[in-house]
């Protein structure tokens, strides 16, 4: 059972790709297998003189050793915990992550979809839930895959800058060793979340007068209705301008958004190559068994790696040109760093008058001296004619 469990083996076990002497006749076998293979639509075979080519300089590309995992660098960390202890599996074996390919790319994606996919919010709220989500995601992968970093509890990154200056100035030793300060580098023309549109997009929305340009099929639910339509035997697909015109009775504004005629058109190439693809898999599947038997007959024999797998590494040192060398920066509303010393103001508070030059003018009652009264600078109105003890309003 364990031997056809191969999810026992992507966790525990590592793989590697073959050196140049193996690698290359098997990927010059599927060439030769499929490159003259022809088109079902077209009759023509499925590599032309460019696209032979291009496949031999992968093949010399593999023969340089461009494919093959480097000699003597491990492509693989065992996975560790927030407390640095070693996952384990329930057989007892250490678990093991590869840093080959974008899987940790692709999931962290898919994380985004499924967490902000029915959140309707404005495009600047967005952009701040991204910032957010993106500092806190770096900051467990820290956790998780790099050794010594501290575990804190909160991801107010910027008070542990502040913290690791005041303890340095006045302890004279690091807290967090493994920590590196972000506030001291320099800041990076690096832009994220929303960005301009280019100015073909301004132009495609300006000369269609729409609010955002037309774009082409890119929801999973675009690709579904479209593959339905290309079934129906009333769908004019093979004419862009009618199909876009009924494409518009599907449209919700919410995952199938309207096209323009050249969407339509370009789609439905893309379309109809997927499936003579799907057929082409099918009619070489004799083909395939051959290669299969090939691969296995070319199987390296590896021999076992003298290079144990080991702890993810710490934090690399930093180039002391990235730094900014300034006293101080303000990072989230907090100063981090050493603040200049506040000038002194001349500029008097309340209660720090000086002596009057001369003798001040009493105040009066200006509702009493508009009407002639005489006892304007005793009446109670002199702290605001609302207060007025001897008349209603001025005459």
């Amino acid at each position: 059972m364990k031997y056809y469990n191969s999810q026992l083996f992507i966790n525990c076990v590592e793989r590697e790709v073959p050196p140049p002497s193996y690698l290359y006749w098997r990927v010059r076998a599927v060439f030769a297998m499929y490159g003259a293979m022809l088109d079902s639509k077209t009759g023509k075979p499925l590599f032309n003189a460019k696209a032979w080519s291009k496949a031999n300089g992968v093949l010399r590309e593999i023969l340089k050793g461009y494919y093959s995992d480097p000699p003597g660098v491990s492509m693989y960390n065992k996975r560790t915990r927030k407390d640095g202890s070693l996952f384990k599996n329930k057989y007892g074996i250490d678990m093991i992550e590869c840093t080959r390919g974008t899987n940790r790319t692709e999931a962290y994606h898919k994380n985004l979809i499924i967490t902000f996919r029915s959140w309707q919010t404005g495009i600047e709220m967005s952009d701040a839930l991204l910032s957010e989500r993106r500092h806190r995601h770096n900051h467990r992968m820290s956790q998780l895959r790099r050794h010594g970093y501290p575990t804190l509890g909160h991801y107010d990154a910027w008070l542990i800058d502040q913290l690791q200056i005041i303890v340095l100035e006045n302890r004279g030793t690091i807290l967090y060793p493994n920590w590196s300060n972000a506030s001291e580098f320099k800041e990076t023309s690096e832009s994220f979340d929303t960005i301009k549109l280019t100015s073909d997009q301004n132009y495609m929305r300006e000369q269609t007068d729409t609010p955002l340009p037309f774009l082409p099929f890119s929801t999973k639910e675009e690709n579904i209705a479209f593959a339905n339509c290309a079934l129906r035997t009333d769908f004019p697909i093979d004419d862009p301008e009618a199909a876009a015109v009924e494409w518009c009775k599907l449209v919700n504004g919410v995952d199938i958004f309207p096209k323009l005629p050249v969407h339509i058109r370009v789609h439905k190439e893309s379309f109809q190559r997927n499936q003579r693809i799907k057929n082409c898999i099918e009619v070489a599947r004799s083909g395939q068994e051959k290669l299969n038997e090939l691969n296995n007959a070319l199987r390296p024999i590896v021999a076992a790696n003298s290079e144990p797998t080991v702890r993810p590494e710490a934090l690399p040192l930093i180039d002391a040109n990235a730094m900014h060398n300034l006293p101080y920066v303000l990072t989230g509303g907090t100063a981090i760093g050493a603040l200049p010393t506040p000038v002194s103001s001349n500029k008097r508070k309340s209660g720090q008058r000086g002596k009057d030059k001369q003798q001040r003018r009493p105040k009066r009652c200006s509702r009493c001296v508009g009407n002639g009264g005489q006892y304007a600078r005793e009446c109670a109105g002199r702290g605001g004619t609302i207060h007025c003890e001897y008349y209603a309003a001025a005459l």
